[in-house]
């Protein structure tokens, strides 16, 4: 995906669960991701941390 093409995702309640899964899904696919929840700050670093992992893992 071109740099022209890359497209930024919003996803709510993307901590865990379902957003968490979409937010990885779309990550995955190129996307670049923007992840949001209503939660403690050390459980949106450990989706991001999840989520940074899993996609680096997926596109080695």
């Amino acid at each position: 995906m071109s740099a022209s093409e890359r497209r930024v995702a919003f996803v709510t309640g993307s901590t865990s669960g379902t957003g968490l899964g979409i937010a990885h899904r779309l990550a995955s696919s190129g996307n670049d991701v923007i992840i949001h929840g209503l939660c403690p700050q050390n459980v949106i670093d450990a989706a991001i941390e999840e989520l940074r992992r899993q996609v680096i893992l997926k596109l080695k």
